[in-house]
């Protein structure tokens, strides 16, 4: 009994002195991630290093580090603004039908409305999904970046 608890005790002793040496490696990742890492508050907002930041020319500069970031925010970009045409075309199209008065433009028009709003639907999701790509991509390289800086 004696000789286990002398290497119970043993093995809690190294594995407290163990875990109590990477504490200061553990906090200097978690300052590095928090300094070099954003995430979204929205499509065109963002926080870094614990500070606020608006703008899509502000975020476009974060994606220069990232290659591969950049060109799935470009994508992101270009569907959100496709995603926007097609739903003013479906809008204007549902308001001219509704002031001009032709009853027999109402139901092609409505099914096409109904098209526009769901298509439009789809490229902002799409847009939203590549964006959260684009910043884990964008988060990946800084980290790897500044750990070969370091």
């Amino acid at each position: 009994m004696l000789r286990f608890n002398f290497i119970f005790i043993f093995l809690s002793i190294s594995f407290f002195q163990n875990a109590k040496a990477q504490a200061p490696e553990r906090r200097s990742i978690q300052a590095l991630y928090d300094r070099e890492t954003i995430y979204l508050l929205g499509p065109n907002r963002y926080v870094r290093n614990n500070v606020e930041y608006a703008g899509a020319a502000q975020l476009r500069r974060e994606f220069l580090l990232s290659p591969g970031g950049m060109q799935l925010y470009n994508r992101s970009q270009r569907n959100r603004n496709i995603g926007l045409a097609v739903s003013l075309v479906g809008s204007v199209g549902t308001i001219y039908t509704l002031v001009s008065g032709n009853r027999d433009l109402y139901r092609p028009f409505f099914a096409l409305s109904l098209g526009t709003g769901l298509a439009s639907g789809l490229l902002t999701m799409r847009a939203g999904t590549q964006l959260n790509q684009a910043v884990w991509l964008r988060n990946r390289d800084a980290m790897t970046l500044s750990e070969v800086g370091k």
